[in-house]
């Protein structure tokens, strides 16, 4: 006999018993009659509704009882509890099939969860226990030359309840801490030895990856000349001497396949090398090293120390900074505690930036001659002092520096039958400057500005820039989640100003290359008007998972209106590599300084890689 035979024979014994216990149950006039295909279809979709509804009720019912550790509560971290698999084995609230359908879940639960099973354990031996919420014990780590026998190859039991306020039953500061509540774990006999102190600070040697390819940004950008196509590599290290002392270096090689006014396919360099003693809020740095000052976005007049190759094209200027040899000690009172630090830098050799010289900068005919070695005497050393105070939600900082322009202006060499020589000059300069910032709800506000007294302090000299102020004033916050914005209003002015047409000389020819030159130095150094108000946009966009971000700069020139824009996308293709694409687009009159900068325009990928 068929199932279909048989469900219709019990369908019609029940139908004759409620005829025979009267028409409360049913008609005993009525027969039943077998059920067709789709009754028989829409009651097997109820019964399996009915099971996944009973099975979730269950499920959701006993969820509470799972999470019986106190340190749940306590912390705010999610903690491992055994599966209620043997809760349901011993059970008989489940049926067979309902424990097999958990059975399965557990099985895919516990695949996922060993992924992370060793970082797993070692956040939860470290996580804090009552005692060290109460302020009684510091966390304890197993320490790395621990003998301690391995754990049995048990699962590890249930937490046990406990009291509803665990800090209350936390021990006292002569007891030590307890072991965890969760007991042994047979997944950390596998683990490797726990690191040391000194390990935990982080890789003894580090590196970071880069290329970059710049085109021309044309209609067939890959077809011209590439304006630059290279390789860096970064090796950082760093070693404890004793308890106050340490060494760290970054060393730096580059490699061309065509660069912008140079013909070198390597070179190497020392970016930094020093040693650092730290002991009761003093500290000493002596070497090679990099001094970035300044809180301003991309434009920082307080960088007085802030040298850079700006022949080498890369969209993140930190990639540009040069290091220089210097001695900085800074002591902060209260053995380091205090807000206060106060910083004295030397320089014995002033560092030299290497700046981008557009061919149409510069008057026909000019034989270019490098700079002068720079002397290492003490009227030629440069010294800074810097005073800073770090507050609740805002700090401030003074700055006076005494030494020489990182920036070169261009000078007459001499005037022959050969050629006319230009050579490139480091002028004194003097400089006291200030620089703060402070928070409010969700905006941040910024201000940075100097004063700048260099070798033309009365204005009369075209040739040499003259002393004035230079501000910066921004504001930055986010919209929403994903997006912020920074926008900053410089201002750059002179008292005393002259501009190269006032340039005069004996020998028309000689006067005439002297305005040429300091036509140039205006243009590179901007100074070709009294007042020069200027404007930088940043718009950034940074999606959830942070894979992509969208970025746009504008900064305009608002006298001449001249400007560079940059939108670029940069996505992130693992935790430590990136990709960026972009556009540096220069635009304006040509006798401008952005409009000068027309013929780099470029489109640009970068990447980067960090081991």
């Amino acid at each position: 006999m068929t199932g279909e035979a048989l469900q219709n024979r019990w369908l019609c014994g029940q139908n004759d018993r409620r005829a025979a216990s009267g028409p409360f149950f049913g008609r005993p006039e009525r027969r039943a009659r077998p059920i067709s295909p789709s009754q028989r279809l829409f009651s097997r979709i109820a019964r399996v509704i009915r099971r996944l509804l009973l099975i979730a009720l269950l499920v959701s019912s006993s969820v509470p009882a799972l999470a019986e550790d106190p340190l749940d509560e306590v912390s705010g971290t999610e903690a491992w509890t055994p599966p209620p698999r043997r809760r349901a084995e011993g059970s008989t609230r489940y049926s067979e099939l309902q424990r097999r359908m958990m059975f399965e879940a557990e099985r895919e639960e516990a695949l996922e969860y060993s992924w992370d099973r060793p970082d797993f354990i070692r956040r939860r031996r470290d996580m804090p226990t009552p005692a060290t919420l109460a302020g009684k014990h510091p966390p304890q780590s197993r320490p790395s030359n621990s003998k301690a026998p391995a754990p049995s190859p048990t699962r590890p039991e249930p937490v046990p309840a406990v009291a509803k306020d665990p800090l209350a039953a936390a021990p006292s500061a002569d007891e030590p801490p307890s072991a965890p509540p969760w007991g042994p774990d047979p997944a950390e006999a596998a683990l490797p030895p726990w690191p040391s102190e000194e390990e935990a600070r982080g890789p003894l040697i580090s590196g970071r990856l880069f290329t970059h390819l710049f085109a021309p940004f044309t209609k067939q950008p890959f077809q011209d000349s590439i304006r630059q196509l290279s390789a860096s590599l970064w090796l950082s290290g760093k070693a404890s001497i004793g308890e106050i002392a340490s060494a760290r270096f970054t060393l730096t090689g580059d490699a061309f396949q065509a660069r912008v006014g140079s013909s070198e396919h390597f070179r190497a360099r020392i970016r930094e090398a020093y040693f650092l003693f730290a002991k009761s809020g003093l500290e000493l740095r002596v070497g090679q090293q990099v001094l970035p000052w300044g809180n301003a976005d991309g434009y920082n007049p307080t960088d007085f120390l802030g040298a850079r190759d700006y022949t080498f094209l890369a969209s993140d200027d930190e990639l540009r900074r040069l290091g220089s040899l210097t001695a900085q000690a800074s002591w902060t009172p209260d053995s380091g505690s205090s807000p206060f630090t106060l910083s004295l830098s030397w320089t014995p050799i002033a560092p030299r930036s290497r700046p981008l010289i557009p061919s149409s900068a510069l008057p026909a005919g000019l034989i270019e001659l490098e700079a002068a070695s720079p002397a290492a005497k003490l009227s030629e050393s440069a010294l800074t002092i810097r005073a800073s105070y770090l507050g609740a939600g805002w700090d401030a900082a003074l700055v006076g520096f005494h030494g020489y322009s990182h920036l070169p202006e261009l000078a007459l060499d001499s005037v022959g039958p050969e050629g006319t020589s230009i050579t490139k000059e480091f002028n004194r300069l003097d400089a006291i400057g200030a620089e703060a910032s402070f928070s409010y709800d969700k905006w941040i506000f910024r201000f940075e500005g100097a004063w700048r007294a260099t070798a033309n302090p009365d204005g009369t000299n075209p040739l040499v820039e003259p002393s004035g102020l230079d501000a910066v004033v921004g504001i930055e916050r986010p919209i929403g989640e994903h997006v912020r914005v920074h926008g900053q209003m410089l201002w750059r002015y002179y008292p005393s100003f002259q501009g190269p047409e006032t340039v005069s000389a004996g020998d028309p020819m000689e006067a005439e290359i002297q305005r040429g030159l300091a036509s140039a130095n205006a243009l590179l150094h901007n100074y070709q008007d009294q007042s020069l108000p200027a404007s930088t946009l940043r718009l950034t966009f940074e999606t959830a998972d942070s894979e992509l971000e969208l970025s746009a700069l504008a900064f305009v020139n608002w006298v001449g209106l001249d400007f560079l824009v940059r939108p670029s996308l940069l996505y992130r293709f693992a935790e430590t590599g990136t990709v960026a694409v972009g556009i540096d687009y220069y635009g304006g009159p040509k006798d401008r300084p952005f409009g000068a900068l027309h013929e780099y325009r470029s489109l640009f990928v970068e990447t980067k890689w960090v081991f």
